[in-house]
């Protein structure tokens, strides 16, 4: 009994140690499986991690080919754009250089025309003249004045600030024309005349008119060979111009 007794003792000493050994060598399974689960799980995080980086990379790149697209898209058409805006001032400038050349002719042709006519009109002034009495050919001398009121300026510590433009001596007298003597035409002109620091005149204007264009433009032609008397560094604006008036009168015995 004793011996039976003995062996179950054994028997269940032995099956109690096999049962820890198979209690040991499955929790050292699961702590590998949770180990190796832990592993897999962050394996497959990077891998997703990885995947979404490639898949925002993806994204980036097809907006980024989708706005080369337009870009090329829109420089194309801006390149066509241009080119056809090109080809439209290319014509529109063949138009204008062939109206140019038609207004050219027209001109060349017109001054031609104004050539004869006034080769025309001489003659027939010269015609009138040997028809005329002596003394009605006698040309009248226009007479200049210069004026002698001054604009008064405050000082500016120099005399010469006030200083009032005068004209040369020797300057051409405005030449009274044939035809406005033929038409008895008379007038008073006043003209306004820029002057540069060297005398010289740059700028004549008609300040009032005689009402006759012969008139007003001999005046004008003579004024603009006039010469002034050089103007001093401190001059005024307003020295840097003149008035000059000029009547045209006829001889009551032309």
């Amino acid at each position: 009994m004793e011996s039976n007794k003995q062996l179950l003792e054994d028997a269940a000493t032995e099956n109690t140690r096999q049962n820890n050994v198979l209690r040991a060598q499955l929790a050292a399974i699961s702590t590998t499986s949770r180990r190796e689960e832990a592993r897999h799980k962050n394996e497959l995080e990077q891998v997703m991690r990885k995947l979404n980086a490639l898949t925002k990379h993806h994204t980036a790149a097809l907006r980024l080919a989708d706005a080369l697209r337009a870009e090329l898209k829109t420089d194309q058409s801006n390149r066509t754009g241009a080119r056809d805006a090109t080809r439209a001032q290319l014509a529109l400038a063949h138009t204008e250089n062939k109206q140019l050349r038609a207004h050219q002719q027209q001109t060349t042709d017109q001054v031609r025309r104004a050539g004869i006519t006034e080769n025309k009109l001489k003659a027939e002034i010269e015609r009138l003249e040997k028809m005329l009495p002596a003394t009605a050919t006698r040309r009248p001398t226009p007479t200049t004045r210069t004026p002698t009121t001054v604009t008064a300026s405050p000082p500016l510590g120099n005399a010469l600030s006030n200083h009032q433009p005068r004209p040369v001596a020797g300057n051409p007298k405005p030449v009274y024309p044939r035809l406005a003597i033929k038409q008895r035409l008379q007038g008073d002109v006043i003209l306004t005349v820029s002057i540069q620091p060297t005398g010289a005149v740059s700028k004549v204007t008609l300040k009032r008119g005689s009402g006759s264009k012969l008139l007003d433009n001999a005046a004008m032609d003579a004024v603009r060979h006039w010469r002034y008397e050089p103007l001093p560094e401190t001059a005024l604006p307003e020295s840097r111009s003149d008035d000059i008036p000029i009547n045209f009168r006829l001889n009551s015995k032309t």
